[in-house]
């Protein structure tokens, strides 16, 4: 498992399709995940006090693998065979880890791991799948340091990760290039992310990035149908982000009545500004300003080959759409 604090960067510019989702999968992770040093309770409150009503809890995840790798990588190859991967629900996520870890092997890259530790990570899962005993052992262990953690993570953590997750969708426009990614992590593994980053996006795969309550560092594995990617939840204030105050300039570009008027209109067919503002009885000053407004928030925009010409631009429309929901809505559990 690669994992990064910061590294030098190397710029690239490939087209990546950007998905951010939640998952349990990734807080299990890194609940499992025991660093030197810890607990750090000044910079790591919510790592540092997971274990304390779970006596020798830390013993038994430190004693169960004894292959001199301490991260727990095939928890997700597992959660990918179970179809749990996406899961948010932690009954449901323990059901199909289940299934997950006695499933035939199937074709997973783990292409961000190192040669041998991929080989790890394989005798794992084969151990798992051959060994019945092994695997209730495994599934127990998870199933303990998942009631650990369970209390906190449903108070705290559910809502600073799905908190986190919108203000990540926010940055990341659906296709866009490496450097939105590089911004936001700040490491690249000695040149190992730009590398898969191109090679999934080549293949049309997605790079999913996954918000992460117990998260240290970030973390990234290549999985048979995305590239994923941890990262930790930042510590934040309660009150408006920038990237709230951003998508409320967008909310707000549509509270006008004849800002309404102006996106319906070039909806049903693109117009000009002189057009508009005849067709609606408004000074053309006045429908200028407001087509500014709406342009601005990237809501309104020039026919392509048209110099003059304005319709609404249907992606950053679906955008804001989602935007809505995610705010009003809370997912299904």
């Amino acid at each position: 498992m690669p994992v990064a604090d910061e590294a030098t960067m190397v710029l690239t510019e490939p087209r990546v399709h950007y998905l951010v989702r939640t998952s349990l999968v990734m807080d299990v992770l890194w609940a499992l995940v025991l660093h030197d040093g810890e607990p750090d309770p000044d910079n790591y409150p919510m790592r540092a006090g997971r274990f304390v009503a779970a006596p020798g809890l830390e013993e038994r995840i430190g004693a169960f693998w004894d292959d001199g790798e301490a991260c727990f990588t095939e928890l997700f190859v597992v959660a990918e065979r179970g179809g749990v991967l996406d899961e948010d629900d932690p009954d449901r996520l323990l059901a199909g880890l289940e299934v997950g870890a006695a499933a035939e092997a199937g074709f997973e890259q783990l292409s961000t791991e190192a040669p041998e530790d991929q080989a790890i990570f394989r005798r794992r899962l084969a151990r798992l799948r051959d060994d019945v005993d092994l695997r209730r052992a495994w599934i127990e262990l998870v199933r303990d340091v998942w009631s650990a953690v369970s209390v906190a993570w449903e108070l705290e953590g559910r809502p600073a990760v799905d908190a986190y997750a919108w203000d990540l969708r926010g940055k990341f426009a659906q296709c866009s290039s490496y450097t939105d990614l590089e911004g936001l992590l700040q490491c690249d593994f000695n040149g190992m992310l730009p590398r898969v980053v191109r090679e999934y996006s080549a293949a049309g795969l997605p790079v999913v990035v996954v918000p992460a309550w117990l998260a240290r560092k970030v973390f990234v594995i290549g999985l048979g149908d995305r590239l994923l990617i941890g990262h930790a939840v930042p510590a934040r204030p309660i009150g408006p982000t920038a990237e709230t105050r951003s998508r409320a300039r967008r909310f707000k570009a549509l509270g006008d009545p004849t800002r309404l008027a102006i996106l319906e209109a070039t909806a049903r067919r693109p117009r000009t500004v002189g057009e508009l503002a005849a067709e609606m009885g408004v000074a053309q000053p006045t429908v200028s300003n407001h087509v500014r407004i709406l342009r601005d928030s990237g809501i309104l925009t020039q026919v392509k080959d048209s110099a003059r010409r304005l319709e609404p631009d249907p992606e950053a429309l679906q955008r804001l759409a989602d935007e809505l929901l995610c705010s009003a809505i809370r997912p299904a559990r």
